[in-house]
């Protein structure tokens, strides 16, 4: 089976007061979140700073250069919030966001299928063929996406390689020498 790439954070990053010495160390290690393809924002629903507490993370967000990073925010703990209009309220602050409880399941399959769409819609299963001496290729089809087979044909020089490939470096693997054989689409001609 493939393997995925999953970073997971604690919120603890995110407190204001830190201490200078472990919020650097905590935003060195956040930094990791400007390579994500999607970033899932889980917010306390239930906390009455919530608000102060999504400004905070996107300040952070962006003061590590990851502002850009599509993001699907998560209202969690739905299930503790008493307030119905304050929880109305939140929705439209975040208007995308998914309403879920950890606890009761509520909403889970929503943001499944939510992460699964962007998934799908970002990412297409390929087949790349790359020249066998071309090994930076190879690598980098590792750190681009999702290898799932490596075969060598008999009798040809060429490394076939089945992926789940983001969108975004199509572009890349033609002009790293590589070219994809099935399930992308192909450039334009010039005719």
């Amino acid at each position: 089976t493939p393997h995925r790439r999953v970073f997971l954070s604690d919120t603890v990053g995110f407190i204001r007061d830190l201490p200078h010495r472990l919020m650097s160390s905590f935003l060195a290690t956040l930094e990791e979140a400007r390579f994500a393809d999607l970033l899932l924002h889980v917010v306390d629903a239930s906390d009455p700073e919530v608000m102060s507490h999504v400004d905070v993370v996107e300040a952070t967000l962006h003061e590590i250069g990851a502002s850009a990073v599509p993001r699907i925010s998560v209202l969690n703990q739905v299930d503790r919030v008493q307030d119905a209009v304050r929880l109305r309220l939140l929705e439209e602050r975040l208007p995308s966001a998914i309403c879920t409880s950890a606890k009761t399941g509520e909403g889970l399959p929503g943001l499944r299928d939510k992460v699964y769409e962007y998934v799908t819609r970002h990412h297409l299963d390929v087949v790349v063929e790359a020249d066998l001496g071309n090994g930076r290729l190879l690598a980098k089809l590792r750190e681009w996406g999702e290898v799932e087979d490596v075969a060598y044909p008999e009798d040809a020089q060429v490394a076939r390689v089945t992926m789940r490939l983001p969108r975004r470096y199509v572009e890349d693997v033609r002009e790293a020498g590589g070219r994809i054989v099935d399930g992308a689409p192909q450039p334009a001609s010039d005719a």
